[in-house]
């Protein structure tokens, strides 16, 4: 919410922060995709708390409450709302993944923190940003050249 010309969409693992007010400034005026994966067993940063901000970033999208499953595999199921979105249907701009008993781990890497084997979460979050940018509709960013976009990869985060 922070820099929405800057960045097309979002992705999330276990993240949402235990800050009360992630979404209470968001004055988007466009529909901005999110994608949030987490596990109900995260004692760092509360299911619960994914929870909220899941739900502020269905309103904000002025999304439809009912949501659909459209990932499900093992422990993994990811529910999406993208039908009465302002994007096109079909083009989910809120996902939210539960991992059942999951921790704070990035699934697909069991080595690290018992992430769950049964997603791969740098997969699925590459798959959601390829759907947003697939979609005609799709906001480009604005004022992020070529070098800053590359200075941004190098330090780990996704455009």
């Amino acid at each position: 919410c922070d820099a929405p010309d800057a960045f097309v969409a979002a992705a999330s693992v276990t993240g949402a922060g235990p800050w009360e007010d992630f979404t209470a400034n968001c004055n988007l005026d466009r529909p901005y995709p999110y994608m949030h994966i987490h596990g109900t067993f995260d004692f760092v940063v509360p299911y619960s708390r994914a929870v909220d901000v899941v739900r502020d970033m269905v309103g904000i999208n002025r999304c439809s409450p009912e949501g659909r499953v459209t990932f499900q595999n093992e422990s993994v199921t990811c529910e999406s709302w993208g039908d009465g979105c302002e994007l096109p249907a079909g083009r989910s701009n809120t996902s939210f993944c539960t991992v059942q008993f999951g921790g704070h781990a990035w699934p697909g890497f069991p080595e690290y923190a018992n992430g769950t084997p049964d997603m791969h979460a740098s997969t699925e979050i590459w798959r959601f940003y390829e759907g947003v940018m697939r979609t005609a509709a799709a906001p480009r960013p604005k004022g992020l050249n070529k070098a800053a976009a590359t200075a941004h990869a190098a330090q780990g985060y996704v455009l």
